[in-house]
């Protein structure tokens, strides 16, 4: 005789499933993504995608960098197995790695993926980076051939990986940044600042992740002499929960240490008219006059100062 099975009252179900909403958020390096990503919330999916060479892996580990600076304990899946010592040193990480708030690991398919993100549980881990999920093969069997493997393998494994570590970096309060490569055929959305690649995968990169961010890259910047010294770098958040989606803004990044966050004020500066511009004179807030670009991004601290106090101003007041 079938038995009837126990239903859980509505206050065992909340005791069981309940969500904690109230997730930490921190502020951020660089200011551009703090702006465009509301802080990062722990718990929560971010997702850096584009070219290859575009800065990606640049600008996220100025965010981990920030994170780290703050106190935090994080783990970084380098898939490629690009990170060594010498930008290890050059990013200012190693002394985090020596700490033992920074850990490094690698893997190579979606199985060991999983397993790394499930150790991570009650570990006292803030935040994961991915580099990069478009790397993690498929898992198969050792004695499988080319021919034995079904379409949509690849897919499937990630939608249940990811989908596992969405909870996970949930219930354990851990802030993950994905990287991607732009190599698949698959549409985002309509709007107007739609990429003209899209993002490889499947759509369980698009659907879990809670803000996404495109990087495309923009022209050489060039010292004096001619010789480039970064690129400039397009950055559209395709899809943010935390606030407003489709923002732009154009930031110069430096090769070796990502994006200047004195750059970044004298151009938000410049855009807002707090720097005058007449041909290749300009003129700061205090009446200080500089003559090339070149010149306007090596002013001292103290007109820095003056232009961030005159930029604050121009904000509230707009």
């Amino acid at each position: 005789m079938a038995t009837k099975k126990s239903v859980a009252s509505f206050s065992e179900m909340l005791t069981k499933f309940d969500v904690n909403l109230e997730k930490p958020r921190y502020e951020i390096r660089p200011l551009v993504l703090n702006d465009l990503w509301n802080g990062i919330h722990l718990g929560y999916l971010y997702s850096l995608w584009g070219d290859a060479g575009c800065g990606k892996t640049t600008i996220a580990i100025q965010v981990i960098r920030s994170l780290l600076q703050q106190g935090l304990h994080g783990v970084i899946v380098d898939v490629e197995k690009a990170l060594n010592s010498v930008q290890l040193e050059s990013f200012g990480l190693k002394k985090y790695v020596d700490e033992k708030r920074l850990f490094i690991v690698s893997c190579n398919n979606w199985e060991e993926f999983e397993s790394i993100i499930l150790s991570t549980r009650g570990a006292g881990i803030n935040f994961l980076l991915v580099d990069s999920v478009t790397m993690l093969q498929m898992s198969i069997a050792d004695d499988m051939s080319v021919k034995d493997v079904r379409p949509g393998l690849r897919s499937q494994q990630e939608k249940f990986v990811i989908t596992k570590l969405k909870n996970l970096a949930f219930d354990e309060n851990i802030a993950c940044l994905l990287i991607s490569h732009v190599t698949a055929n698959l549409s985002f959305s309509p709007s107007p600042y739609a990429p003209e690649k899209k993002q490889s995968g499947g759509y369980t990169l698009f659907h879990a992740v809670d803000v996404i961010t495109k990087i495309s890259k923009g022209p050489l910047l060039k010292n004096d002499a001619g010789d480039p010294f970064g690129v400039e770098v397009k950055i559209v958040t395709e899809k943010n929960k935390f606030s407003t989606p489709n923002r732009v803004f154009t930031e110069k990044l430096i090769y070796g240490k990502g994006i200047d966050s004195r750059m970044s004020l004298i151009d938000r500066a410049l855009s807002l008219g707090v720097i005058e511009q007449a041909g290749a004179i300009y003129t700061l807030p205090n009446g200080e006059k500089f003559k090339g670009k070149n010149a306007l991004y090596k002013i001292a601290d103290s007109n820095l100062i003056c232009v961030k106090e005159a930029l604050s101003n121009a904000t509230v007041k707009s």
